[in-house]
């Protein structure tokens, strides 16, 4: 359960003084997420892990209805997620087979997107020589909500448009579903470093039937400093410039980078620690 301010203070970036904003002088409602989870091992799956949950969220906001323009009090948000591990590799309790799904229903009055539903599978340590790679395939559907639909076939109508007008600038796109189907393979190239090709076809496009069909090739990386600087940490200190080093550097290039990456992380630190000390007594002060 949570309670988070809806502020468009928060998103200002016209000035230097907008960003980091602790006041609520033009607080517009609430928005209120809460969420239940279960994780079981169920037999039904070999008394495999688990996770399943089930959430809901209300904002006290006004918004505007997307069809009428009219402001509405509120809106809501329901979803389900659910995780299984279906089967084990060996004795490694996290090599396998794994599947999820999602699903979400959002308020049809205020909403494009009436509601998503993903489903995706994917293998956890495909091969023996690396153990935390998989290989994943998922699906993905955008249901658009009909009354936006509704709303744009009047529009074009109103214009005299009956049928599709890619060259018309006052013609309004007729959305209606979109899928998704992903293809991925996830490289763990270090504890601290992830590589995901991933080849994607689209189907509709935007929800447009008359755009055609689109392939997509991708690549997507994931570094998770801090367990970056956790090993570079761990290795200076197993192999110390007087000492060996790992076979893959000299020891001189070895100690002289982790030596230049933890000066540059502390005076990263000391510098961002001083500005924030700063802010604090120019808001104490009120001069911010």
């Amino acid at each position: 359960l949570g309670v988070y301010e809806v502020n468009p203070d928060n998103v200002k970036t016209q000035s230097n003084s907008d960003g980091f904003n602790l006041d609520m002088d033009n607080v517009e409602g609430a928005t209120i997420p809460l969420e239940l989870a279960w994780k079981p091992k169920l037999a039904a799956f070999n008394s495999l892990p688990g996770e399943y949950k089930v959430g809901a969220l209300y904002s006290t906001a006004e918004t505007k209805d997307i069809r009428s323009g009219e402001m509405q009090d509120s809106k809501y948000s329901f979803w389900l997620n659910a995780q299984q591990q279906l089967t084990q590799h060996g004795t490694d309790p996290k090599r396998g087979l794994y599947i999820s799904f999602n699903g979400v229903v959002n308020d049809k009055a205020t909403t494009t997107v009436e509601s998503t539903q993903q489903l995706a599978l994917w293998y956890k340590g495909p091969f023996d020589s690396r153990p935390n790679d998989s290989i994943g395939l998922g699906f993905a559907n955008y249901v658009v909500n009909d009354r936006v639909t509704d709303k744009q076939i009047a529009t074009n109508e109103g214009r005299g448009y009956y049928s599709y007008d890619a060259i018309a600038s006052d013609y309004v796109p007729i959305q209606r579903d979109e899928l998704n189907v992903e293809l991925n393979y996830t490289y763990q190239w270090s504890p601290a470093v992830m590589l995901r090709p991933n080849l994607q076809y689209i189907y509709q496009p935007t929800g447009v039937k008359e755009v055609d069909d689109a392939w997509v090739a991708g690549l997507s990386m994931k570094v998770n400093f801090f367990m970056h600087l956790f090993l570079m940490m761990r290795t200076s200190l197993r192999y110390p410039a007087s000492k060996e080093c790992p076979p893959q550097l000299p020891w001189q290039l070895c100690a002289r980078f982790h030596s230049l990456i933890w000066m540059d992380f502390v005076q990263f630190v000391r510098k961002q620690m001083r500005l924030y000390h700063i802010f604090l007594l120019l808001r104490v002060y009120g001069l911010r």
